[in-house]
């Protein structure tokens, strides 16, 4: 198994990891539109343009640095891109924040910072 996988940058699936116990789905979406099915949860990242978020609870602008968490289904249009994770079986809560922070609020003793976006 190869550590790093590149990508191409496009609308779409782009892999698909088939575990029985947690199958879970790669998608990205650049600047076209994106729909996203009704099964599990779609964690996602923006990281150009902005975005419009349609979800069942809503419209959200989604920005560069923003981050969303949606059960179920969704959509993204407009000019902006970045990336989706969907867990196929797990159902999580309903969450949209950002802009990330340049640097996290957690140190550790090596100097490195991190910060929990999205709790387990």
């Amino acid at each position: 198994m190869r550590a790093f996988i590149p990508y191409q940058l496009r609308t779409g699936k782009l892999d698909h990891f088939p575990d029985p116990s947690h199958p879970t789905t790669f998608l990205a979406w650049n600047q076209q539109t994106l729909a996203l099915p009704d099964n599990g949860t779609h964690f996602g990242f923006a990281f150009q343009g902005t975005s419009k978020l349609e979800t069942n609870y809503g419209s959200f602008p989604v920005e560069s640095g923003f981050y969303f968490a949606i059960p179920g289904s969704a959509s993204l249009t407009g000019p902006g891109s970045g990336i989706i994770i969907t867990s196929h079986y797990h159902q999580g809560i309903f969450n949209v924040g950002g802009p990330i922070e340049e640097k996290g609020r957690l140190q550790y003793i090596d100097g490195c910072t991190d910060t929990l976006i999205i709790p387990p």
